[in-house]
């Protein structure tokens, strides 16, 4: 691998997230599924354009690459991307596509500014630890970005419904009921729903506690 290489997959990335956004932003407007079918496969070979210029930059240069801003926004738009595409499969969200996309490669464009070159960890970074911690803490704001994205578009919906306006393309959106049903379903655990726990750790005072039978909840020391 040449370390032009990192530049073109880096420039694939960001042509593809572009093109998408906007194919994804019209689907969202015209609800034309041939716009999804084109947009959906580019916002993919993106998220896998930019996993590899993380891969090629790490074995050209030696240095794990998420040590400065310019490689920790390469994976937080990488994460966004792939977190969203997962859950559009899974709950049919497409509809977000465009936002989520656009703003991965907004993100993308900025920290491409802060491309200084490869320099060697200091030494109070260079731990195992490093591999670890960065990748989970990209990832939770990645899958923050894609529930900020569909928040907002549902916060939108409502205050249209509040004021009796009317609009066909948040009309068309799938009610909450609609996007909450399969999310239950799959947040249910063997001893039942996180709600049906919810409601037992907010049982008011005055009522008996539940039998540890009934809830099935150890006391940990560190609560006490």
């Amino acid at each position: 691998m040449t370390p032009h290489a990192d530049t073109a997959l880096m420039f694939v990335a960001l042509a593809a997230y572009a093109i998408s956004a906007l194919a994804l932003l019209a689907y969202f407007f015209t609800r034309n599924d041939a716009l999804r079918a084109f947009g959906a496969p580019l916002a993919a070979i993106g998220c896998v354009a930019q996993f590899a210029q993380l891969v090629v930059r790490f074995e050209t240069t030696g240095v794990w690459p998420l040590l400065n801003l310019y490689g920790s926004l390469s994976l937080f738009a990488a994460m966004g991307v792939l977190i969203f595409i997962i859950l559009a499969i899974r709950y049919d969200l497409w509809f977000a596509g465009g936002f989520v996309v656009g703003i991965a490669a907004l993100f993308l464009a900025y920290g491409t500014t802060w491309n200084e070159g490869t320099m060697p960890a200091v030494p109070s970074l260079q731990s195992y630890w490093i591999k670890i911690h960065i990748p989970l803490v990209v990832s939770s704001y990645a899958a923050f970005l894609v529930a900020f994205v569909i928040s907002g578009i549902y916060l939108a919906k409502t205050y249209v419904k509040r004021t009796e306006a009317t609009s066909a393309w948040l009309d068309a959106l799938p009610s909450l009921p609609q996007v909450r049903r399969p999310c239950s379903r799959s947040l249910r655990s063997p001893s039942g729903s996180l709600s049906r726990r919810a409601r037992l750790w907010s049982r008011p005072s005055d009522q008996p506690s539940p039998s540890p039978s009934d809830c099935r909840l150890r006391s940990s020391p560190s609560l006490l």
